[in-house]
């Protein structure tokens, strides 16, 4: 046993000063256009300037109430970093792409988000749940076909498995791994959908304290051993649904402290809209709540909680759930 320990410990132990040059070498070939930086974009601006995007070997949780928005941000999400993908590989022969792990959402309904949020227009939108049922026109199938084709050259890779365990997703990335490298590519992101429909081993059965905490940690070894940023999404506690101010915080984070503390970045999803729509006064035909409800419709926030790369902020998203689509607050169409 020792013998192993030494091994190991002489494979990864270096002179501070070695790393240290190694890092600003890697920066400076960032710099020189030489290398593409191994941190991808998350597909939203102000998000990047707070986290620096999705870096290797980095763990996120990305948590929210149920129908708040954490498929929408897994679609969109993904979409935007293998369309950031397929164009770096398209300029500098290094390409990018992502896996998504639908474990809660059937294959026929993801599909259908990707594609409604592919085809956006607004004015024009092909809302995902017309997609499923078949209920579009002529028209919208030609765009839909054309949208069909742009996924086909996208570096994007989609697992609706039921439920999966730790090495089963494991053994997953590394060959999705192997096929994008074939395609001259790396495997950027992995993004899970979500954490209870991960099975942890039956080493804590029963205790799912412990479960979440197996289930994190292994997350956040299985990034720095390959080398990608895994972005699991999590729900939140019902606590919140009964205070005034629902959006979320650190303590809202369901069954274990571990997610918290393993994860590189914390960001819960909140959408005003959602809360307004479920209360009472709405559902009663009250005009004030009707008209709170018009104004943030599509508003939506990402309130980054934990963040060791960087500051802790809000960051303002525009929001349409039938689409299943997000994008910059800035883009305010549709």
């Amino acid at each position: 046993m020792n013998e192993i320990v030494a091994a190991g410990g002489e494979r990864r132990r270096r002179p501070l000063a070695e790393c240290a040059g190694d890092l600003l070498d890697y920066a400076e070939q960032i710099r020189a256009g030489t290398v593409v930086s191994q941190a991808v974009t998350t597909g939203f601006r102000d998000l990047d300037a707070a986290t620096g995007g999705y870096e290797a070997g980095t763990l996120w949780i990305v948590a929210a109430r149920p129908g708040v928005g954490k498929t929408i941000f897994q679609v969109t999400s993904s979409l935007k970093v293998a369309k950031a993908g397929a164009k770096s590989l398209r300029e500098t022969a290094q390409g990018f792409g992502a896996l998504a792990y639908s474990l809660e959402v059937p294959e026929r309904q993801i599909s259908a988000r990707y594609l409604s949020d592919l085809c956006y227009i607004p004015r024009l939108p092909i809302e995902y749940g017309r997609i499923a049922r078949g209920g579009f026109s002529n028209e919208e199938a030609s765009r839909l076909e054309a949208a069909q084709k742009k996924l086909a050259r996208l570096p994007l890779t989609i697992d609706a498995s039921s439920k999966l365990t730790l090495a089963e997703i494991g053994a997953g990335v590394r060959a999705e791994k192997a096929v994008m490298a074939k395609a001259g590519a790396r495997l950027a992101v992995v993004f899970v959908d979500y954490l209870k429909f991960i099975r942890a081993s039956d080493r804590y059965r029963g205790q799912r304290h412990y479960e979440v905490g197996e289930i994190s940690a292994g997350l956040k070894q299985l990034a720095k051993d390959e080398s990608l940023c895994v972005v699991l999404l999590a729900q939140l506690n019902r606590a919140l649904e009964a205070r005034e101010d629902k959006r979320p915080n650190l303590s809202d984070l369901r069954e274990s402290g571990d997610l918290e503390a393993d994860a590189d970045v914390v960001a819960f999803l909140h959408r005003e809209a959602h809360h307004i729509l479920k209360s009472a006064e709405f559902r009663a035909g009250r005009a004030e709540a009707h008209a709170r409800y018009a104004a943030v419709e599509r508003e939506a926030e990402l309130i980054v909680g934990k963040n060791r790369a960087g500051p802790e902020r809000t960051v303002k998203l525009w929001c349409l759930p039938s689409c299943s689509t997000m994008a910059d607050a800035a883009r305010g169409a549709g």
